[in-house]
C-alpha cells in the first residue's frame, strides 16, 4: 500500500488525504492544536455538493513517529515550508533496498495561490535533488 504524509490538513491538505483515503492508500496528516484533535476524535470530513463523508484518518504532530513514506505533499503555505522543512527528513532516506542512502520519497508541493516554493532550494535541503515536484492548486 503507498503510503503518504500530507503536511497541512487545512481545505488542500483535507481534501487530498479524503480523495487518496477513498483510492485506498495509507495517508497520515500532520496537523497541530485543536486542529489535530477534531481530526483524532472526529475524523476528516469532506461536504461536496450537499454531502458530508467523514473518513477516519490518522493523525500526529510528530512526522517522527510514521516512518518512511512514498510521497510527502507539503500543503502548507509557501511561507510555512521553509520553517519546517527538517521536518519532512524523516519520511524520506534510504528506505528502499539499492537505494544507497540516496533520497526516494518524492516530495509534492500544492500550494494556494499564484506562489510557489522553489524546488530546488527544498530539494537540496532535503538532499533529494530530482524527487520533488510543484502544483498549483487553482
Amino acid at each position: 500500500m503507498t503510503k503518504i504524509c500530507i503536511f497541512g490538513a487545512g481545505a488542500i491538505g483535507g481534501y487530498m488525504a479524503h480523495a487518496l483515503i477513498k483510492a485506498g492508500a495509507d495517508v497520515s496528516l500532520i496537523a497541530r492544536g485543536p486542529h489535530l484533535e477534531g481530526l483524532r476524535d472526529k475524523g476528516l470530513t469532506l461536504i461536496k455538493e450537499g454531502s458530508a463523508e467523514t473518513l477516519p484518518v490518522k493523525a500526529t504532530d510528530t512526522p517522527e513517529e510514521l516512518g518512511p513514506q512514498d510521497y510527502v505533499i507539503s500543503a502548507l503555505k509557501a511561507h510555512s515550508v521553509a520553517p519546517v522543512i527538517d521536518r519532512f527528513k524523516p519520511a524520506g532516506g534510504a528506505h528502499r533496498a539499492g537505494a544507497g542512502g540516496k533520497w526516494h520519497t518524492l516530495v509534492v508541493f500544492l500550494q494556494s495561490g499564484q506562489r510557489q516554493c522553489d524546488g530546488k532550494s527544498v530539494a537540496g535541503n532535503l538532499g533529494s535533488r530530482g524527487r520533488t515536484m510543484g502544483c498549483l492548486w487553482p
